[in-house]
């Protein structure tokens, strides 16, 4: 076989690979909310609207044990996260680190519609939740390097926000090609095939 025909048919398979990874990253996180939702009511409502439906929802919340669910699957994770360190068991604090990945997803996940069944992983950060709500700001430190770009851009033009998006879009593809051209040279090419 000719050399191009082995690197054409290379191409294509990582292309359909790509394509049903695209897929499936989409797709299954929907089927499992579907799922989700179908199995269990969720409240249909502002949750934290007024005083009466915070109400409703510590009412649910008592009903399924919802605390008491989270206070044991965050003991457990940390207890998986333990465990593994003590018997140095790389895959036992993977599964752990995981675990706590979980909530994150979770949080992403109820912003968006079709995936709002998700957000219940956000039921490991309850026990969190509960020792201070401070817990849940401590992300926004992230914020501090934009707010200084904001502040400092705000010296030059009115709104820096739209400049400042297009900067850090232009910056992550610039550094995805930095990190993705060197693995398309074809001396590399040759050594892969």
């Amino acid at each position: 076989m000719p050399k191009y025909f082995n690197k054409t048919i290379l191409i294509f398979l990582s292309f359909i690979f790509s394509i049903g990874l695209i897929f499936a990253s989409l797709e299954l996180p929907y089927l499992f909310d579907r799922g989700l939702q179908k199995s269990m009511s969720i409240p249909g409502f502002d949750q934290q609207s007024d005083h009466l439906n915070i109400t409703k929802t510590e009412m649910w919340m008592e009903y399924y044990h919802v605390k008491t669910i989270g206070y044991i699957g965050l003991g457990l994770i940390i207890l998986l996260i333990i465990i593994g360190f003590k018997l140095e068991n790389k895959s036992m604090t993977l599964l752990g680190t995981f675990g706590f990945f979980l909530p994150i997803f979770g949080h992403f996940a109820i912003t968006m519609f079709f995936l709002a069944g998700l957000g219940f992983l956000r039921i490991l950060w309850i026990p969190l939740n509960d020792i201070s709500p401070l817990f849940m700001r401590l992300g926004d430190i992230l914020f501090l390097p934009y707010e200084f770009l904001k502040w400092l851009g705000q010296f030059f033009v009115p709104h820096p926000q739209k400049i400042l998006a297009v900067v850090f879009v232009f910056g992550g593809i610039f550094f995805l090609l930095l990190v993705f051209i060197p693995g398309f040279k074809p001396n590399s090419i040759k050594k892969m095939l």
